[in-house]
């Protein structure tokens, strides 16, 4: 039996595990949503290109089931793209990028971001080229308007920003453009990267640490261990447990930072990420020795 155009919707959605609020957003009301997918309304033509916006397809995808396929391949370029950034393979994103850019599926404006987003991070972080790399990773964002964004590209694309500026020393920048990609996080929570939120939690909170704000970065480490709790979730557990020792190391109360330093050794440890829990256990040495804070 053929799709109608709402299963359509529905199947992609679901796909992407978008929420269907947030797939509303700036649309229309979810409810519409929800009377679409359920084949209750026809969307007009304007509110139907949004949503094929927003779900990085073509509108001529709700007429053309070979589309299933092409929806399938960029899903699979992202996933290898994730994989690359996760091991900062730069070149590998490089290659990526390249064999990709002329890609059909690759025109449409929210994949085309996506790449787009890869190349401002090859720029900076591959090639030391700052400005243009911002001024790529800005392209990239739903809008112009940092008070409308709301996209899971939107917070990628910001926490990107945000570490940028962080490794620049412009904190205030690099505080604005986190706490807004943690803002849209906190709201959507239903994305396709689920660890989106946590990620926006720590980036914040190192930038803390660094402008001397101890207490707020204190706070959203608890928040970040919080959420990994809750979802029984490693990924940045440990990490969450050091930047906490590392901020009361920093306003001397040794005895608290030494206890979280301890528990994310431990964590790494239990994780087998050696390499890590290894450089902690050297930290914690040195404090001791000499009262070095690296």
């Amino acid at each position: 039996m053929e799709k109608t155009l709402g299963d359509k919707v529905k199947q992609i959605r679901k796909k992407l595990n978008i929420s269907q609020e947030a797939l509303a957003y700036g649309i229309c009301t979810q409810s519409e949503i929800s009377r679409i997918e359920q084949n209750q309304i026809t969307p007009s033509y304007n509110i139907l290109l949004e949503i094929t916006k927003k779900l990085g397809v073509n509108i001529h995808f709700f007429t053309d089931q070979q589309n299933i396929l092409r929806l399938d391949y960029i899903e699979e370029v992202k996933q290898q793209l994730d994989a690359a950034r996760r091991d900062r393979d730069y070149h590998l994103i490089k290659e990526i990028i390249r064999s990709e850019k002329d890609v059909p599926a690759f025109r449409i404006e929210a994949n085309k971001k996506y790449l787009n987003w890869h190349r401002g991070i090859i720029l900076y972080h591959s090639q030391n080229d700052y400005q243009n790399a911002i001024d790529i990773l800005h392209t990239c964002l739903s809008d112009k308007d940092l008070s409308k964004l709301h996209t899971e590209l939107d917070i990628q694309v910001l926490n990107s920003i945000g570490i940028i500026f962080r490794n620049e020393s412009e904190l205030s920048k690099a505080t604005q453009y986190l706490e807004i990609g943690r803002f849209i996080a906190q709201e959507f929570l239903e994305f396709r990267e689920k660890r989106i939120y946590l990620k926006t939690l720590y980036n914040s909170s190192k930038v803390l640490t660094d402008s001397k704000d101890h207490k707020n970065s204190i706070k959203w480490c608890q928040e970040g261990i919080k959420q990994c709790i809750r979802r029984e979730e490693m990924f940045l557990f440990g990490e969450f447990h050091y930047q906490i020792g590392r901020n009361y190391v920093l306003i001397n109360n040794t005895e608290k930072g030494m206890q979280h330093w301890k528990k994310s050794q431990d964590i790494f440890f239990l994780q087998e990420r050696n390499n890590l829990g290894e450089l902690v256990r050297k930290e914690i040495d040195s404090f001791y020795r000499y009262g070095i804070i690296k």
